[in-house]
């Protein structure tokens, strides 16, 4: 498991001087009636930009001991006396951010922007806000125009590459996160191409985007625990061990660099090494419990434990029920001597029988024979719970079925363990097609494209999309691109389109 860095808030460091000068030379008095008048005046408004002065000081000094929650009243008060007291009402919108009152920070981002429309920070802290929120289009959308008005402002290529790496748009993401690097290298840039990296399986590039980013920073668990994942994808388990050890010296109680530690000590058949590590990764008590009480299952039947990787697995079902998979209860709970020789064989499986009994699944489900496809692919699941394309053919299988639910349950888990393989996200996007929920139907295939963009069998389920609206110009235009693709299917295509 990986995770990214987030998009970096810029915070406005600089304090703005109030003029508190008299009235300029040069005016002349009409009578001393309108004179009193104006110096009045005059005096009123220097009282009020003492004051928002005053309320800018008192919410800065909150700012830097973080209460920010405080602060705001302060900051308030200061462009309520003064409006056009642009660094209290940046601070304003960076307290609101603080305290997760994102849609007040955007309006006041916005007057920022208003006030003065080539504002990058302005800009740049919006799209950190989008990030926040999940609009990753918005964030997008910002950065773009920060970029327009300067593009050497770093920040706004950064941001856009974690607003694409969000959108799944790995090579964009990619093209954004290097023109940052060439402008200004940093950590948090090495570190976020790593991720986009790691999420297109360019696992080569994502460790030395890595190796890069802990040069910079190099006590920093989340690069640690990104660089283990590469290696342990690469085959690389010494050098993985040894960074994702050092991840968890730094942070022992941070999740991942155990999950990945556990995988890769069973990938050596360390398995008093991996049993350990799960055990630590228990007692935190983290989220989906029962994947971790299935590597520590794994770990006993390594080591021949028979008794206590029987019991660990209940154990797993019994606090976790809805992360145990069907196959796991059905075996355990039925005929725990058969689940224990299937278990065991797990331990010792490799990619080519796991491979083979895929095949084999698929066979099943050409024939139709859809009960015997399904035990299949709960079996590879069993061997391999990340087993990608195992959970995109049972989802094939449910959805042979008429079982709409499960087929988009499955097609949408294999999406999740395999972002960079198309099939799936196609896959789910038939589904929704035969739903009638069209734009979900668009905006799948168009993920499928973003991830390949070649990928034929995408852009002919969105010419059905097309057709199934009305739109027929748009459904033409997809036979146009499928005539360059893939003949067969535009063929298909314009079959459904005569009719």
């Amino acid at each position: 498991m990986k995770s990214n860095l987030p998009a970096f808030l810029l915070i406005p460091l600089m304090l703005l001087i109030i003029s508190t000068s008299s009235m300029p030379e040069g005016v002349v008095a009409q009578n001393s009636g309108s004179q009193k008048e104006t110096q009045q005046a005059e005096t009123d408004e220097t009282a009020a930009q003492r004051s928002a002065q005053q309320a800018y000081a008192r919410g800065r000094a909150l700012t830097d001991s973080k209460d920010y929650e405080a602060a705001i009243e302060h900051f308030q008060t200061a462009v309520r006396l003064r409006p056009d007291f642009s660094i209290a009402r940046e601070w304003l919108a960076v307290s609101y951010v603080f305290t997760k009152k994102y849609e007040e920070a955007i309006e006041n981002y916005n007057k920022l922007i208003e006030e003065k429309p080539d504002y990058s920070s302005a800009y740049a802290s919006v799209a950190y806000v989008y990030i926040e929120l999940g609009q990753f289009e918005n964030a997008a959308e910002s950065c773009r125009k920060i970029i327009a008005i300067n593009p050497t402002y770093v920040p706004a290529h950064e941001n856009l590459g974690v607003a694409l790496l969000k959108l799944k748009k790995f090579n964009e993401a990619v093209a954004a996160l290097n023109s940052a690097l060439r402008l200004a290298p940093s950590f948090s840039t090495y570190s976020n191409l790593a991720g986009a990296y790691d999420e297109m399986g360019r696992y080569e590039e994502a460790a030395t985007a890595g190796l890069a980013a802990l040069r910079l920073q190099p006590d920093d668990t989340f690069s640690l625990n990104n660089l283990g994942h590469a290696y342990l994808k690469l085959k690389r388990y010494e050098e993985a061990a040894r960074v994702l050890n050092e991840a968890i010296k730094i942070d022992p109680k941070e999740i991942t660099p155990y999950t990945n530690l556990g995988d890769v000590y069973l990938e050596l058949h360390q398995y008093d090494q991996a049993a350990d590590v799960y055990r630590r990764v228990i007692a935190l008590n983290p989220p989906y419990l029962f994947d971790y009480y299935n590597g520590l299952a794994r770990a006993y039947a390594g080591l021949n434990r028979d008794d206590e990787s029987l019991a660990t697995l209940r154990r797993g079902i019994e606090v976790d029920p809805n992360g145990a998979d069907r196959f796991y209860r059905k075996l355990v709970e039925a005929d725990p001597a058969k689940w224990l020789v299937e278990f065991k064989k797990a331990s010792v499986s490799n990619d080519e029988k796991l491979a083979g009994l895929n095949d084999l699944g698929l066979a099943y489900l050409n024939l139709k024979r859809y009960p015997e496809a399904i035990e299949i692919f709960d079996r590879v699941l069993l061997f391999d719970p990340k087993h990608a394309s195992a959970f995109n053919n049972l989802g094939k299988t449910y959805f042979a079925q008429g079982d709409d639910v499960k087929a988009i349950e499955n097609f949408t888990r294999a999406i999740e363990l395999a972002p960079k393989f198309p099939l799936p996200y196609n896959n789910l996007a038939q589904v929704y097609l035969t739903l009638r929920r069209y734009p979900e139907a668009l905006k799948t295939c168009r993920q499928a494209l973003a991830v390949r963009s070649d990928y034929a069998p995408a852009h002919y389920t969105i010419g059905l999309v097309y057709l199934r609206l009305g739109d027929r110009a748009n459904a033409i235009r997809e036979h146009r691109e499928l005539l360059k693709l893939n003949p067969i299917l535009a063929n298909e295509l314009y079959e459904s389109i005569s009719r």
